[in-house]
């Protein structure tokens, strides 16, 4: 009944249409039992930005598909070639977003919240090596400095195929000319479409560790927390397995298997 007329329901909605169509109250604690028994799911739903191609998915796959279907002309086997998810992210000293135990009732915790940031650039590597580097700005001269980084860390690999998004600093010409030259090729996602390049996940959760730790003195400090959480995460983690089957593989020639994983 509720599912035909609209998507998503506050709980006083609910009550207000029952009391209204069936003269019928219930505390909110019932009711809460009562929509779990009738199979609704109670979440804080994912915003997606209404400029989001609604074919996103599929035209990421086709620019996954050109990018594989370029590097088997040149002779480049798969095997050889790295592939990276690519995000910059920007931490500070303190967050909010994680819940702890304490046997004292809304106690206060004591935090630093001098507005100190640290900027960072992900390569999250589905074959290969990921790796976190310290930047100052996304900027065009900052992701000329990153892109012989992450090359010289993947001097085995004949190729790199790099996603990452359509901030203006990666997609400048000297940008572009420099990734030729590196043999590394770069693949945009699609606009307003961040939930296309997993390395989302792993900020968040990387977010959610510092504001675990509590007190954090300084940006050194914090560095070494950001470089160590994020070597556990994409070593313990896979964040990216559900976008490999649904994105990735796709994309790659028919009957060509690959193994993914993080070195």
């Amino acid at each position: 009944m509720l599912a035909s007329e609209q998507q998503f329901w506050t709980l006083e909605q609910v009550a207000s249409l029952l009391a209204e169509r069936f003269g019928v109250h219930y505390c909110p604690r019932h009711l809460r039992r009562i929509l779990h028994g009738m199979g609704m799911c109670h979440y804080k739903p994912q915003p997606v930005d209404y400029r989001r191609s609604e074919r996103a998915e599929e035209q990421l796959q086709q620019r996954l598909q050109a990018t594989f279907d370029a590097l088997l002309l040149q002779q480049i086997p798969l095997e050889a070639v790295a592939i990276g998810l690519a995000d910059e992210t920007g931490t500070y000293l303190q967050a909010n977003t994680a819940r702890l135990w304490s046997f004292q009732k809304k106690a206060k915790r004591r935090v630093n919240t001098e507005k100190v940031k640290q900027n960072t650039f992900g390569f999250y590597a589905l074959q290969g090596h990921s790796l976190a580097l310290e930047i100052a700005t996304s900027s065009e001269e900052e992701m000329l400095r990153v892109l012989p980084l992450i090359r010289q860390a993947h001097s085995e690999y004949r190729a790199i195929v790099l996603l990452w998004d359509n901030l203006p600093a990666h997609k400048t010409g000297a940008v572009e000319r420099l990734a030729r030259r590196l043999q590394i090729y770069l693949v945009n996602n699609l606009p307003y479409a961040p939930d296309l390049n997993p390395i989302e996940k792993l900020w968040k959760q990387l977010k959610y560790r510092i504001s675990q730790k509590g007190w954090i003195a300084n940006k050194s400090e914090l560095e070494q927390i950001i470089f160590f959480e994020f070597d556990l995460l994409v070593n313990k983690m896979n964040w990216a397995a559900s976008w490999v089957q649904q994105v990735l593989m796709p994309a790659l020639p028919q009957n060509f298997t690959i193994s993914f994983c993080n070195r």
